[in-house]
């Protein structure tokens, strides 16, 4: 496949994108049920299919593992979507979110798990996980059930809350409307609505978990949406969105019209008192802390001490320590809140919940998310329900998803062998800091001691396939084969409950976040930990059998670019334990602003042509720095084994691509990021992301390297070979 992704029309010192990736867009048409297709999507398709094989699997038909269904499936070029920590909230301020804030899974974390130390003693369907995996899946496949219960679960839950204004604008009465016990009373749900609060590992002592509040999420993707004038289009289409739910919960069309129209102007006003992406880029200027009293004299229009109460389930003593990552929104908030009347503020905050809740109730509001997504990203189809269900359980139960993931699919000798070019790949990054000019002696032990302290979590975790381990994980919380929308608030409150009890235990840093079944590998600053789930092991980016050219072009790539994000613009601020501190000389902070600046502006004047707007090279920084550096790593330890196994590497051919193993390496990084998007998705993209567009993942990263040129003999001041390069690490 990978002659067929490519374009040998086109030449690779030119434009090697579009040489490597030319014939991409031609043999896989974005399905209508999708607003990007690219290679990663590919994979996950089918790394989906058989997650629903799972799901749909009846107990106790156990047919013997095999990796077979799942290769013959699959193309040979890879793709992964590389990225720092999914939980961001873990290590630094959460980053705004425009879809599902409230995801996560209870089994992720073993906090609490010391009260409930009754491990499962039997496998029947009550305590098995799996078996609780099923059951949410069936749950969530009963379209006949949901269609017959209709919006009533979500309204009575409504109604327990104090009632929606909009359903009742007659009967609801604002005399005993409290904002804050309501947001807290959301809090529960897992949601964080105004203010986000969470129990995390302190940045600066990751050993010590802290109460952590920061600036609420939007119901748009950024503030620019509701902001910027060009972005009107986008505004009108989620205030129509509103009121299609609105009337689909019982409201008359006057009604919500008028309301939304209220929500849509308070959360306009709250965009304007939130930090852009750009202004919150260092930690280390955000952070604050200070004890519940002290929290409590500079925002005294907050009720902190009730607040947390709930959220808590206890009391909090004034001396607690409390982190804040943005002390003025605090204060604006309450300003907010202050001059609108309350009905708005009650709008507001349920129909964030509500927005959260819909996907519950099947597919009942699956057109009106659909013109709303259409609008936003360009989607033309609402995927197959069985799509959305083993998302949502993998989101929502994804260790126990995880297990039959890994029992039927998981190639475990693929782990060893992760790990010993992580070795290789670690030995390269220590290779470049020694060879580094512009960092002090200091600074560069320092360094050398951080990469080799990085933990290295490959696969899955143990307990995982230790099934009254797993089993208890999930012992407490409740799942119905017949209760889609109580499954999920029984989840989200465990979810919610686990992660408030960490308080006062002390931090394991051993523990997974990330479901195995999960293509894609995270970097964590506060743990200074690297990991790679079970999803991203597999074919066609990573196989044990493939040439090693295309293994260090694919999973080696990422190893280093993991390993970069610990030295890029936010990891560099953390220490080898994970914590935020100085430890840089301040002249290696400068030359290292100097180089980082130079692929700002690299970055920042690639213009994406489909849609004529520029890429962000500030937010996008940090992944281009790793991009670089992870290239960089992974050629060298490429170079080093095939200068180890020369009979090896000289016979590292595929047939139908005329090309050498080391431009074997740089192709098939290249077809990592193969992609086609949706012009509607780029732009939103483009507003958001932390990643640069896949082109230019490809074009930018390339023509920085000189290993690149020399393989494909570029002349300098060709478009691949820039007289003037760009480079950190």
């Amino acid at each position: 496949m990978m002659r067929q992704y490519m374009d040998t029309s086109v030449e690779p010192c030119a434009d090697f994108y579009t040489y490597a990736c030319g014939g991409w867009a031609k043999s896989h048409p974005i399905p209508p049920d999708k607003t990007v297709f690219d290679t990663f999507e590919t994979l996950r398709e089918m790394l989906d299919a058989a997650l629903r094989v799972e799901l749909e699997r009846p107990n106790g038909e156990e047919p013997a593992p095999s990796l077979s269904r799942l290769e013959k499936r699959v193309e040979p070029a890879a793709a992964i979507p590389v990225s720092t920590s999914p939980l961001q909230r873990a290590t630094a301020p959460a980053p705004p979110t425009a879809l599902d804030d409230e995801g996560g899974d209870p089994a992720s974390d073993a906090g609490g798990a010391e009260k409930r130390k009754q491990a499962a003693a039997s496998a029947g369907a009550h305590t098995d996980a799996t078996t609780k995996a099923k059951w949410l899946y069936k749950s969530c496949m009963n379209h006949e059930l949901l269609e017959a219960r209709g919006v009533a679960p979500l309204v009575e839950l409504l109604r327990k809350l104090g009632g929606w204004p909009v359903l009742d604008p007659a009967g609801w009465d604002d005399r005993g409307f409290d904002w804050l016990h309501l947001v807290a009373q959301l809090r529960l749900y897992n949601n964080d609505i105004l203010i986000s609060e969470w129990v995390g590992p302190d940045v600066k002592n990751s050993d010590q978990y802290v109460i952590q509040l920061d600036q609420t999420g939007l119901g748009l993707p950024t503030r620019d949406y509701f902001l910027a004038p060009s972005n009107a289009p986008y505004l009108k289409a989620y205030r129509d969105f509103m009121v299609e739910v609105m009337e689909l919960l019982g409201a008359d069309t006057a009604t919500a019209v008028a309301h939304a129209a209220e929500i849509v102007s308070f959360e306009t006003s709250l965009a304007q008192i939130v930090a852009s992406s750009e202004e919150r880029r260092n930690v280390s200027q955000l952070y604050r802390r200070l004890s519940l009293q002290g929290l409590c004299d500079l925002v005294p229009g907050v009720d902190w001490r009730r607040y947390l109460a709930v959220v808590l389930g206890r009391n909090i003593p004034d001396e607690q320590p409390v982190v804040i990552f943005a002390l003025r929104y605090m204060s604006d908030l309450v300003a907010l809140v202050d001059k609108n009347p309350r009905r708005v503020v009650a709008d507001y905050l349920l129909w964030r919940f509500v927005r959260h809740r819909i996907n519950s109730l099947g597919d009942l509001f699956g057109a009106a998310k659909q013109r709303l997504l259409h609008a936003l990203m360009g989607r033309e189809a609402v995927p197959p329900r069985w799509k959305t269900c083993v998302a949502h359980v993998n989101s929502h139960m994804g260790m126990a998803l995880g297990a039959l993931f890994v029992r039927r699919y998981f190639d475990h000798n693929s782990k060893q062998d992760t790990l010993e070019m992580t070795r290789d790949i670690t030995q390269s990054f220590r290779e470049m800091l020694n060879e580094t000019e512009w960092i002090d002696e200091e600074t560069r032990r320092l360094a050398l001691h951080k990469v080799d302290s990085m933990q290295l979590r490959i696969g899955y975790p143990d307990f995982v396939l230790d099934r009254p381990a797993l089993n208890e994980r999930y012992e407490d919380v409740d799942v119905h084969p017949d209760k889609y929308f109580e499954n999920t608030l029984n989840i989200l409150r465990k979810l919610a409950r686990v992660e408030q009890e960490r308080l006062g235990t002390p931090v394991n840093k051993t523990l997974w976040n990330t479901a195995p079944a999960v293509v894609n590998a995270y970097y964590s600053r506060n743990k200074n930990q690297i990991m790679f789930p079970a999803g991203i092991l597999q074919p066609p980016f990573y196989h044990r059998h493939l040439p090693r050219s295309l293994n260090y072009g694919g999973i080696g790539v990422v190893i280093g670019h993991e390993i970069t994000h610990g030295f890029d613009d936010k990891g560099r601020l953390f220490d080898e334990h994970g914590n935020l501190l100085q430890w840089w000389g301040e002249d290696a902070i400068i030359n290292f602003h100097e180089r980082a600046q130079c692929l700002i502006n690299q970055y920042s004047n690639y213009s994406v042509s489909e849609i004529d707007l520029l890429i962000n090279g500030e937010n996008t920084q940090g992944e281009n720095i790793a991009d670089n550096g992870g290239v960089k790593q992974a050629f060298r330890a490429y170079e080093r084994w095939a200068a180890q196994h020369a009979d090896a590497a000289q016979a590292e051919t595929l047939p139908g691509v005329n090309a050498t193993g080391r431009q074997l390496f740089f192709i098939n990084f290249a077809q990592v990021w193969c992609s086609s998007m949706r012009p509607e998705a780029m732009r939103s993209k483009l507003k958001i992301a932390v990643h640069s567009p896949a082109r230019f993942r490809v074009i930018g990263t390339l023509s920085n390297s000189r290993e690149f040129a020399e393989v494909f003999n570029c002349p300098v001041g060709s478009p691949m070979n820039p007289g003037e390069k760009c480079s950190v690490w």
